[in-house]
């Protein structure tokens, strides 16, 4: 009899801890893995890191999380426990169902902040759901503790599969990847290298409104040395997204939505004016924040917002913040303003050190190619220079000095920025 009895505390034991551990992984696995997985591969451009290399990252987070919820489950007593278990439970389902279902539509993070006025009424819906399922899984914590390692281990099963299959489906994104190596470097001297007869340079600045520019050049006095530069003042974007307008400026060909995206980067980018140039013994040089090596050139080098970024720093910033978004997704709406933390996101936060925006290391990469720039060839050369700042946030004191913050969305802050 005592073997008997012992036998039985020893069952309960290991399934109290699978019941445990499935519900923890269930939590974690929704925001560490399924949520930025989702968020990824439709958005694959906007990030500096693939999600292979953030991968070891992501399990990291994920296994922490699920451990600490583990760990503070044994400390609880057996009826608390069960509770424990059962609100665990509910919170892994509501935060599938919230980011699957309850995309409320918050805009694009391109650092004009949230509007968070419009979403009042979604808030409350959020709420009342949230509040509903938490008040029933405590209600029924017994009858959910019973069934929570099934029920946890089929939504992660499930999930995995999706993820799986996904993954196999779109494994190849809107232009392919650059090197790891060439995401890590500091502007190769080739690209540096102008002609002693020609050069033709073409540079984008992403975001800079026209008028911010014109009353820089003339409160710096810059009008002289931009004689010969031409600036388009009336033009407008052929699309939402940047990816859309590259190809669009370099092939004249607009998206229409008969193509793929992927389709339609690859025809315009090998049938753009710059393959012209390079079949007619130009010199190419490019350097854009979209990698365009699926083109013809001499030399490319992608300018990315972490330049000359060490690669571990650069991984380590990407996957905290797209943890933050798949928090921010899958979190009700009066909790998504403290994720969101008015774009200083909370977990980025901790894991950037200043200055770690965009416009520094833009700025970086272009002190360093105008600091290396030297007349080599006696061909003529096309160079193209793709710039993201003053892209939001701004970060940037009158002085030009890092804030310390991302400050709020004011045509001040952007002159600042752009300065």
């Amino acid at each position: 009899m005592p073997t008997a009895v012992g036998s039985d505390r020893g069952s309960t034991w290991w399934m109290q801890t699978l019941s445990l551990l499935a519900v923890a992984l269930l939590l974690s696995t929704n925001v560490c893995l399924f949520g930025t997985f989702e968020i990824y591969v439709p958005n694959r451009a906007e990030f500096d890191s693939t999600y292979r290399e953030m991968l070891p990252l992501l399990l990291g987070f994920c296994l922490g999380l699920s451990a600490f919820i583990v760990i503070v489950g044994w400390l609880l007593p057996r009826r608390p426990r069960s509770v424990y278990r059962a609100i665990l439970l509910a919170l892994g389902m509501l935060l599938w169902i919230q980011g699957s279902f309850l995309k409320w539509g918050y805009g694009e993070f391109d650092g004009r902040g949230v509007a968070w006025a419009k979403f009042t009424w979604q808030g409350w819906v959020d709420a009342a759901i949230w509040v509903a399922f938490l008040i029933l899984a405590i209600r029924f914590h017994r009858r959910l503790s019973r069934h929570a390692l099934f029920v946890a281990l089929a939504f992660i099963v499930i999930q995995s599969g999706f993820m799986v299959t996904r993954a196999v489906i779109q494994r190849d994104g809107i232009a392919p990847e650059e090197s790891a190596k060439e995401k890590d470097a500091a502007v190769p001297q080739e690209l540096c290298q102008l002609s002693k007869s020609l050069n033709v340079f073409h540079i984008i600045m992403d975001a800079f409104q026209t008028d911010v520019f014109l009353e820089l050049v003339e409160e710096e006095g810059l009008m002289e040395d931009l004689d010969g530069f031409v600036i388009y003042k009336d033009n407008m974007s052929v699309g939402g997204r940047t990816v859309l307008c590259i190809p669009a400026i370099f092939s004249g060909k607009l998206f229409d939505g008969t193509q793929t995206e992927s389709e339609y980067f690859r025809d315009a980018m090998n049938n753009s004016f710059h393959n012209v140039l390079f079949r007619n013994n130009y010199i190419v040089n490019l350097m854009p924040h979209i990698t365009m090596q699926i083109t013809r050139y001499t030399n490319h080098f992608s300018v990315r917002s972490t330049y000359a970024t060490p690669r571990r720093t650069r991984i380590w910033r990407t996957t905290s913040f797209l943890i933050d978004v798949s928090m921010f997704r899958q979190v009700p709406h009066f909790a998504k303003r403290f994720i969101y933390n008015d774009e200083n996101w909370r977990l980025s936060s901790l894991a950037s050190d200043p200055p770690s925006h965009a416009s520094f290391h833009q700025k970086a990469f272009f002190s360093d190619y105008i600091s290396r720039l030297e007349a080599v060839h006696s061909e003529p050369a096309y160079h193209f220079v793709h710039l993201m700042p003053p892209h939001p946030p701004f970060v940037t004191t009158a002085d030009g000095k890092y804030a310390g913050r991302a400050l709020p969305n004011t045509r001040d802050n952007y002159k600042n920025e752009a300065r």
